[in-house]
């Protein structure tokens, strides 16, 4: 896929501007962290390895056709717009000039999509959002990552419908019904979702500091169709499953299921998901596992690499799901996952950041710290989901100041964004008038680390360090507060 370097474009990251002679190559994509060098006024030139792609936003119909052959494929693309609802036009994060071939936060080394799962129609809590991940793919690296936020964190609600405070697992719902006026599970209309999706985003920010990019829905019913789409997905049950009280929709069967790790259909992994019977783990728990199993199947190589399992997803799919991905986005974003290294699953349910506690009598979740004490988790999903671009270029940066606490205040905030940053305490500078001083002494290697830097202290950076302090052993860029 491939091409050769054939002219210089640049990166647009983090609010910068584009020249004004700038043209978006057309069709000309790419995956890779491209090279970088200074060039006359300072801008960033960089070299890409491009890859074509045919998804533009007028003409993905004949795109598709073109791509995946015939009626076959005008049928997929038919169904797939009843799931992925995006605005074309929607610019990218941070100032980014309009460029719909690229993803929000493609530019910035990581895209964050929120899957959210739902009971559904006629179950319990079927407007609840049990289910939630945020699938983190590192576009530069080629990695994915799954986090599963647990359901029962107790949080400020984004709106009030609820109350003032609930579980995390009720936002959308609050969100999605503030806007409506009223409680509607099976409204779908585009200002309610994304009035929903509006509502955990904040919630997530302010309890995990992650910016979501995009976001699919999905309901029990779909969910269970699109299960059998993809073959069904994997389950490792502890102890076998034997419900009396289902046994009726399990062909007159009691035993839902037997121990170990067995391929389950979707009505069979909807109904372990609702049995009453499992001894060792919660509703919200058998969803989550469930999910986790199914978006591991969808994002696997075999399921995007094989378009007649997409058509079969998206057939399934129909008016259970919702996303604001475009369709073009959302082929992208597949690329992206196919040519990604396994996904690592990070279960914060189960980490040490959290504890169990309880509320009004109601069992919930909050971080060790305290209730609304959100600090580690952050710094935690931080290092886990680092900017790909600061990953790829790894630059070693020193933070020194004249005392332990300030350099540790400073450096901490600094690996939330992904930086390999190390903290010395240093005597003021005695020729400096400046509050921050910022030194590359990489010889070039970290001209996106100085750029964002020099933005975030809105200083200039210079390669002369304070002739009065001696620079630790294997510095490649200095940030002096004084």
């Amino acid at each position: 896929m491939q091409t050769k370097n054939r002219t210089h474009f640049f990166a647009f990251r983090r609010g910068h501007n584009a020249p004004s002679d700038w043209q978006h190559p057309s069709a000309q994509l790419w995956y890779e962290l491209p090279g970088y060098h200074s060039h006359g006024s300072g801008r960033l030139v960089v070299h890409k390895k491009r890859v074509r792609h045919s998804f533009r936003v007028f003409g993905v119909a004949a795109s598709v056709v073109l791509t995946l052959g015939g009626i076959f494929s005008w049928q997929m693309y038919q169904q797939a717009n009843t799931v992925f609802q995006g605005e074309a036009s929607a610019a990218p994060a941070r100032s980014i000039p309009a460029v719909p071939e690229l993803l929000e936060g493609e530019t910035e080394g990581r895209i964050n999509l929120l899957v959210l799962g739902t009971p559904g129609e006629g179950k319990p809590g079927g407007d609840l959002t049990d289910a939630m991940y945020i699938v983190s793919v590192d576009p530069v690296n080629h990695q994915t990552k799954l986090v599963s936020v647990p359901k029962d964190l107790w949080v400020k609600m984004p709106a009030p419908y609820y109350g003032d405070k609930q579980k995390i697992n009720v936002a959308f719902a609050a969100a999605k019904y503030q806007q409506l006026g009223r409680a509607d599970l099976n409204e779908s209309g585009k200002a309610a979702m994304q009035a929903g999706f509006a509502g955990i985003d904040q919630v997530l920010s302010e309890v995990l500091g992650v910016r979501i990019h995009y976001h699919l829905f999905i309901d029990g019913t779909g969910l269970e169709k699109a299960i059998d789409s993809v073959g069904g997905v994997e389950l490792d049950i502890k102890r076998r499953v034997y419900d009396p009280m289902l046994a009726l929709e399990n062909g007159k069967n009691s035993l839902l299921m037997p121990a170990g790790k067995q391929v389950v259909s979707g009505k069979k992994a909807l109904l372990y998901a609702r049995s009453q019977a499992v001894w060792n783990s919660s509703r919200a728990e058998r969803a989550q596992q469930i999910m986790a199993a199914f978006t591991q199947k969808a994002v696997s190589l075999n399921t995007l690499s094989n378009p007649a399992k997409l058509q079969q997803i998206m057939t399934a799919l129909g008016h259970s799901a919702y996303s604001d991905l475009t369709l073009g986005s959302a082929f992208r974003l597949f690329g992206m996952l196919k040519n990604s290294s396994e996904a690592t699953v990070i279960d914060l349910a189960t980490s040490p950041l959290v504890v169990t506690d309880k509320v009004a009598g109601t069992e919930v979740l909050r971080p060790k710290a305290g209730f609304d004490s959100y600090a580690a988790l952050k710094d935690f999903l931080g290092a886990e989901l680092p900017d790909g671009v600061l990953v790829k270029e790894n630059t070693k940066i020193t933070v020194l100041a004249p005392t332990r606490l300030k350099a540790a205040e400073t450096a901490q905030a600094l690996r939330r964004l992904g930086y390999l940053v190390t903290e010395a305490v240093v005597p003021t500078p005695s020729e400096s008038t400046a509050s921050v001083r910022l030194v590359d002494l990489s010889g070039g290697h970290a001209a996106y680390a100085s750029r964002f830097l020099s933005e975030r202290y809105g200083t200039s950076v210079t390669q002369a360090p304070p002739t009065d302090i001696t620079m630790p052993p294997g510095t490649e860029f200095a940030i002096i507060l004084l």
